[in-house]
Order: C-alpha cells, then structure tokens, then sequence
C-alpha cells in the first residue's frame, strides 16, 4: 500500500493538529507510523523559518523561493547590481542572502564599507576644491560672494 507525499502530509498533519502541507512534529510520545515519520523529514524555510517539505520548491507559508527558485537579488549578480544602484543600502541583500556562507556576508560588508567611504572621501574633496575654487579661499566658510 504506497501513500502519496500528500497523503503522508495530511497524516503526519492530522496528527501534529495543523493544515496539510506544513507538518510539525507531533509531541513527545504520540506514537508515528514508518510513512508519517518520513513525511515529517523537512527543513525550513530561509525566510521565514517555518517547517517545509524537502521537494517543496516554494515555501507555504510566505511564498518565497527555496533552492534553485530563490530570487536573482539574493545572488551575486543581484547584490552587485543593488551595489551599483544603491551603495551600502544593498547591505540588506547580502545579509538575508541564504547562498552567502557568513565569511561571504562579512567580506561584502567590508568591501561596500571601504568603498563607501572612500567614495564620500573623495566627493567631499571634490566639492572642498570647487567651493575653494568658488570662492577664493581654502576655508568654506570665511570667503564671501
């Protein structure tokens, strides 16, 4: 008699209480048949954290992507072109990444730190030297128009 993974789902669901599709363990000492035990093998989601089937490509409860479905901007490619778009403000993207390993998080982050700052380094010299060339004076705020 083989069972459906739906099929499984409802049961380990019936007995957890909850809707099918989202299986949660059921409490200490329920006992659970061989079928119910494998439908509760599962992970989570990256997003949000709740139970998921292992096949599920879409999470069923917030609806995000998992595996290979997960959004362009959580990628390399996306994080650089935010970068580019948006400077530090793509900071967001690199952290809720669930590609990034932690060492990568921590390299982006200082690599858009370093170069946001070298960047308004290098602005506010620029607007030093036109202001002085402006108004006469190295000082800002003691030349006159």
């Amino acid at each position: 008699m083989n069972k459906s993974e739906a099929d499984l789902l409802a049961e380990a669901a019936a007995i957890c209480g909850r809707t099918p599709g989202m299986p949660q363990p059921p409490p200490p000492g329920v006992p659970l048949t061989p079928q119910a035990e494998a439908a509760l093998i599962s992970s989570r989601c990256w997003s949000c954290h709740c139970i998921i089937s292992i096949s599920d490509n879409y999470c069923r409860h917030c609806g995000k992507g998992q595996g290979d479905n997960i959004p362009w901007r959580y990628k390399h490619q996306g994080i650089i072109f935010y970068t580019l778009i948006i400077g530090p403000f793509s900071l967001v993207f690199v952290w809720k990444s669930p590609l990034l390993s932690r060492t990568a998080k921590i390299v982006y982050t200082v690599l858009l730190c370093a170069a946001t700052w070298l960047l308004y380094t290098k602005i506010k010299d620029a607007v030093y030297t036109a202001m002085s060339a402006y108004t006469g004076s190295p000082d800002l705020f003691s030349g006159g128009m």
